[in-house]
C-alpha cells in the first residue's frame, strides 16, 4: 500500500510542476513539427521554443539590417486577458496560451505595425477573433455565452 501512495504523491507533484503558475509566458503550445511554430521557433516536446543558437545570431542580424533595427524592437510581450479566464488563444491555427497570459513576439512579428489575428475560444462560449498590434497590450476580450 505504501509504494502506491508514494507513487500517487510523486505523480501529483510531477503534474503540478508541468502546469506552471498563471501569468507565466508560455511560448506556443501544441506543435508537432517545426513548421507549426511562428518565426524561427522550433518544436520541442510539443512546445515552440526559440532555438538555442538564436541568441548568438542577434548581433549579426543587427549589423546587417543597419538602421531598421533601431526603430523595431526585437522582442515584445503582449498581455492577453479574457472574461471569463481560461480561454485558449490561437493565431493561424496554432494555440499560443490560455488566458490570462503573455505572448512573446520577436523579430518581424514584434514590429509595432504588424497585425496579429488572435482567436479566443472556450467551451460553452462563442469564439472571438481580434486583430491586434503589439502596441495594443494589454488586450482584453469579453466572451459571450453560446446559445
Amino acid at each position: 500500500m505504501r509504494p502506491i501512495a508514494a507513487a500517487a504523491v510523486l505523480f501529483v507533484v510531477a503534474l503540478a510542476a508541468c502546469e506552471g503558475p498563471r501569468g507565466v509566458t508560455i511560448e506556443t503550445a501544441g506543435c508537432g513539427k517545426d513548421t507549426d511554430c511562428k518565426g524561427d521557433r522550433i518544436c520541442e516536446s510539443g512546445r515552440c521554443i526559440a532555438p538555442p543558437a538564436a541568441a548568438a545570431n542577434v548581433p549579426a542580424m543587427a549589423t546587417s539590417l543597419a538602421g531598421d533595427t533601431a526603430a523595431a524592437p526585437s522582442l515584445v510581450k503582449v498581455r492577453v486577458n479574457a472574461a471569463p479566464d481560461s480561454a485558449r488563444v490561437s493565431e493561424d491555427g496554432v494555440e499560443l496560451c490560455t488566458t490570462p497570459c503573455e505572448i512573446l513576439y520577436k523579430g518581424a512579428d514584434a514590429v509595432p505595425a504588424r497585425e496579429h489575428t488572435l482567436t479566443f475560444a472556450r467551451r460553452g462560449w462563442r469564439s472571438e477573433t481580434r486583430t491586434i498590434r503589439t502596441a495594443d497590450s494589454p488586450v482584453m476580450v469579453k466572451l459571450t455565452t453560446a446559445r
